[in-house]
């Protein structure tokens, strides 16, 4: 277990700390890279962390508080920065710089750039939408990316960005009963659906969830087979 780990699981139970006499790893740690970002993490759990300039605002203050010295954490603040100049606000769009580091953090090796990799990723299908990563290749010598659909198969959403709704195209996928799950930015677990066979169109309700980057996961027996990255605007 690494101490990010460590600090993630210890601050979702504090209990544990004076149990386990970690008071100082603690302390020490909440008040690091790793603390500021598991702080920007909970800020924008809120359910009006994006509702006003003012909110997205206090969340970049703690982003920044990150120190630009820690490589693995500089990554994920820049790429958490981006997110909150970009789809937080409303925009779509990314600027030439941001490019050139979303795709640098996208095509790279989680183990040498960090969390930031997985961040980046839902928006380098901002620029490509088409992209399977291939780690193993990622983290050898001589890395490679193939565009391919054996692994994930990427599936349509309309319209997409959007504000409110989008519909699935399911294709052929609709010829049996598919389950969905809908992730957020994060990580987490938005919602979880059974979509029975026969149903080629979905439609999908985001008018509740707050704006961000949204992926929607086709599984069977648990295994993704089929995504798409939803960019849901305010």
């Amino acid at each position: 277990m690494n101490n990010r780990v460590l600090f993630e699981t210890l601050n979702s139970d504090t209990t544990q700390v004076e149990e386990l006499e970690l008071e100082t790893f603690f302390d020490t740690t909440s008040q690091s890279g790793i603390g500021k970002l598991e702080d920007f993490t909970d800020a924008l759990q809120s359910d009006s962390a994006l509702q006003s300039a003012e909110n997205i605002e206090d969340i970049g203050s703690i982003n920044e508080q990150v120190p630009e010295y820690l490589y693995y954490e500089e990554n994920e603040k820049m790429v958490n920065e981006i997110f909150l100049n970009t789809v937080a606000v409303g925009i779509d769009t990314l600027t030439d710089d941001q490019k050139e580091f979303i795709e640098t953090m996208a095509l790279s090796c989680p183990s040498v750039n960090g969390i930031a990799v997985f961040k980046a990723r839902p928006f380098y299908t901002m620029i490509i939408d088409s992209l399977t990563y291939f780690n193993d290749s990622l983290c050898s010598a001589v890395s490679e990316q193939k565009r391919s659909e054996e692994k994930v198969r990427i599936i349509n959403c309309y319209p997409n960005p959007t504000s409110k709704n989008t519909l699935v195209d399911l294709g052929d996928i609709a010829e049996q009963e598919t389950e969905m799950v809908i992730y957020d930015f994060l990580g987490r677990e938005q919602q979880r659906l059974q979509i029975s066979a026969g149903i080629q169109f979905y439609q999908l309700q985001f008018d509740a969830k707050p704006p961000g980057i949204y992926c929607i996961q086709l599984l069977r027996n648990n295994v993704p087979f089929a995504s798409c990255n939803l960019v849901l605007m305010q």
